[in-house]
């Protein structure tokens, strides 16, 4: 049996590793805790099949004598996690089968302590909005009659609908 415990104090607060929960041997227990202050809002993506339920608690932190703050605190405990072999057949690359969490900065908010509010991620639809404002892809799809004058002289040859259909096919 090994045991392993550490700590890892990061300089980088706007990026927290992968964590793995599956490795070439099975885990008898395993026991992650994350502390975030506050002012950072990270999304979680859950990674690979073997999923291990987050649990959400917070205490309180203080820098200085003045400024007291919330620690969210991010846990994920399992026993008995089966390996993942990294000799697997037929598996490009086997890290996408092992199960862990990612995590992507979603904000910062620093309003409580006189800073700003910074977003890093967008939804979907703020990506679908930014796409149709630019000139190089919006625009395209806002025109009207694109093909009119190459569509006109070919119809106008045609009397039925499946001609029609025939001949927009053929050009």
């Amino acid at each position: 049996m090994i045991e392993l415990t550490y700590k890892i104090y990061s300089p980088y607060p706007k990026s927290i590793n992968d964590l793995q929960f599956q490795y070439g041997i099975p885990v008898k227990n395993l026991s992650y805790q994350l502390e975030i202050p506050e002012y950072y809002d990270f999304k979680t993506q859950s990674k690979g099949y073997y999923y291990i339920p987050l649990k959400k608690s917070s205490k309180n932190g203080r820098i200085g004598t003045s400024t007291r703050f919330l620690i969210n605190v991010l846990s994920f405990d399992q026993t008995n996690i089966p390996a993942l072999r990294d000799d697997e057949p037929f598996t490009g690359s086997i890290s996408n089968y092992r199960g862990g969490v990612s995590f992507e900065l979603s904000s910062t908010n620093f309003l409580s302590i006189g800073g700003g509010v910074n977003y890093y991620t967008t939804t979907w639809e703020d990506v679908s909005r930014q796409i149709y404002k630019t000139s190089s892809f919006g625009d395209e799809i806002d025109k009207e009659n694109y093909y009119k004058d190459d569509l006109t002289p070919v119809l106008a040859q045609t009397k039925s609908d499946v001609e029609k259909v025939y001949a927009v096919f053929n050009l």
